[in-house]
């Protein structure tokens, strides 16, 4: 199963890399969501909500992989984030590690874990 865990980690970073809206299929009907350090979590509506306003603010989201663990039904991928201010035009880079959790193929845990570069 990892093999497969493997496959859905590497389609999240494709998908996310695609396009603003493409990601949005890859999660279940339930999602457990968190993002530290902000304290900002919740259910799926939530997390989408998130993931919305930051691509009203950034352009050009782009995920460079670092490193990647894939388990039975979870995994952990190391990433660099890039984006671009649509505002301003100024740079935005972060390292991320993103802890996902899988249900039938589906993400229904997205724990994230960053710091500005």
């Amino acid at each position: 199963m990892s093999a497969n865990t493997r496959a859905l980690l590497e389609q999240f970073v494709e998908v996310y890399n695609s396009g603003p809206d493409g990601v949005y299929h890859l999660f279940g009907e339930t999602v457990d969501w968190s993002e530290n350090p902000s304290g900002r979590g919740g259910d799926r509506a939530a997390f989408f909500e998130a993931l919305k306003g930051f691509r009203d603010v950034f352009r050009d989201g782009h995920l460079e992989i670092l490193n990647m663990v894939a388990g039975e039904d979870q995994g952990v991928i190391e990433t660099v984030l890039s984006a671009v201010n649509r505002a301003t035009s100024e740079p935005f880079k972060a390292r991320v590690v993103w802890v996902l959790g899988f249900t039938d193929g589906k993400i229904t845990k997205e724990h994230d874990y960053s710091f500005l570069i």
